[in-house]
C-alpha cells in the first residue's frame, strides 16, 4: 500500500483567542522529520506539541498510522488558509490538501452553553450533485449521552461509496474549554424539489452532579430537548446535456501517467488515468477503445473511493490500463477528456 498524507484540524471555525488542534497524519512509512505545515505570516500561531504512533489490523491488513499534533492559536479574525504540509519520506516529499480556518471576532458566550446544529451545506443543488448534512453540538456542559431524530431524506439518496464522518473534538477557549461533537453524512441530490424537513430533535443527559463513592460513584443526569429548524432544500433539474457527457456532476481534474516515453512492439506500458474532485464518481467507467492505431488496449482493476474531508467530499477513481504496441512508430494516446457539469458553474 502506497504512503498517504493528510492535513485535519478539530474545527474549522474558531472565536479570536480560541486554540484548535492540528494534525499531520501519515499511513505506511515513518517520515524522515517532523513535517512542515505552511500557514499565514500573521494571525494564526502554530505549535507544534508532539507525535504518536499505532498499528490497525483489520481483515488480516496491517496499517502503520503516524500522527503529528501541533496546537493552532487564532489570533486575528479573517479566513485563513493552511497547508500545505510537506512530508518527507525517504527520497520523497509527499503534500497534503490545504484547510481552510475562519476566525471570527470575540463574542460573549455562556458559561453553561449548550448548542446544537443542524442543515444541509448547500441550500440549492442539482440532480446528481453530492451534498452533506451536518448536525452536532457544542457545549460547556459534561454530557453521558445523545440522541438525535432520524435523517431527512426526500429527494435525496445514500453515497455507497460515501462513508458518514463523526468526529468529536475540544476547543480551548480562555473562558472554559468547549466539547464539540460532528456527524457528517454525504448524500446525493436525485429528485427535483423543494424539500423542508421537519425539525432536527436532540435529547441529551447533562451531567448535574454525582451520587455514592470510591468504586460506587454515579453520575446524576437531567434530560434536555434542542430543537433545530431545518431550511429548505431545492433540487434543481439539470440543463439538456452536451454530446458526449459522462454523466458526471461536480468539480473535477482528470490525471493521466505512462510509464515510458519509448517501448519496443509487444512490450506491456501500464498507463494509470485519474479522475480527482469533488462529487460523485459511483459507477463511473472510463471506456476506451481497444484497438487503436498500432496499439491495443487492456483494462486493469479500477478502483473508486471517496470520503468526507475537512467539510467537502472529494471522490477518485483509478484507471489502471496497459498499452500493447502492435507496430512501430509513434503512437498518440486516446483522449483523456470528460464533459462533467460543474454545479459552481452551472
Amino acid at each position: 500500500m502506497a504512503a498517504n498524507v493528510e492535513l485535519r484540524v478539530s474545527g474549522h471555525k474558531l472565536q479570536v483567542g480560541q486554540v484548535a488542534e492540528l494534525r499531520v497524519v501519515v499511513t505506511e512509512q515513518r517520515p524522515n522529520s517532523v513535517p512542515q505545515v505552511l500557514v499565514p505570516q500573521s494571525g494564526l500561531n502554530l505549535q507544534y506539541v508532539g507525535q504518536g504512533s499505532q498499528v490497525n489490523t483489520y481483515n488480516g491488513r496491517t496499517t502503520r498510522i503516524y500522527t503529528f499534533n501541533y496546537r493552532i492559536e487564532a489570533l486575528a479574525e479573517g479566513t485563513f488558509q493552511i497547508g500545505p504540509a510537506q512530508v518527507r519520506l525517504g527520497n520523497d516529499t509527499l503534500k497534503t490538501r490545504t484547510v481552510n480556518l475562519k476566525v471570527n471576532p470575540r463574542v460573549q458566550m455562556s458559561g453553561d452553553m449548550l448548542e446544537a446544529f443542524a442543515h444541509w451545506d448547500v441550500e440549492e443543488a442539482w440532480v446528481g450533485q453530492v451534498i452533506l448534512y451536518q448536525r452536532g453540538l457544542r457545549s460547556r456542559k459534561k454530557l453521558r449521552g445523545d440522541r438525535w431524530s432520524d435523517l431527512p431524506k426526500e429527494g435525496v439518496g445514500f453515497l455507497n461509496d460515501g462513508k458518514p464522518k463523526y468526529s468529536e473534538f475540544m476547543i480551548a477557549d480562555p473562558e472554559g474549554d468547549i466539547y464539540n461533537k460532528q456527524e457528517t453524512f454525504p448524500w446525493i441530490a436525485l429528485v427535483p424539489g423543494t424539500y423542508k424537513a421537519p425539525p432536527g430533535i436532540l435529547r441529551v443527559d447533562v451531567v448535574v452532579g454525582r451520587e455514592g463513592r470510591g468504586f460506587f460513584v454515579r453520575h446524576k443526569t437531567r434530560k434536555e430537548v434542542l430543537s433545530v429548524e431545518h431550511k429548505p432544500l431545492v433540487i434543481k433539474e439539470l440543463p439538456p446535456a452536451p454530446p458526449g457527457f459522462s454523466g458526471l456532476v461536480g468539480d473535477f481534474k482528470v490525471r493521466s501517467e505512462i510509464s515510458t516515453s519509448e517501448a519496443t512492439v509487444g512490450a506491456s506500458i501500464p498507463w494509470v488515468l485519474e479522475v480527482e474532485g469533488k462529487g460523485s464518481l459511483e459507477n463511473f467507467d472510463w471506456s476506451i477503445e481497444k484497438d487503436q492505431k498500432g496499439a491495443r488496449v487492456y483494462d486493469g482493476t479500477p478502483s473508486v473511493s471517496g470520503a468526507v474531508i475537512d467539510g467537502s467530499y472529494f471522490a477518485l477513481a483509478r484507471f489502471e490500463q496497459v498499452i500493447v504496441p502492435t507496430q512501430p512508430g509513434t503512437l498518440a494516446l486516446p483522449s483523456q477528456k470528460i464533459i462533467t457539469f460543474s454545479p459552481t458553474k452551472g
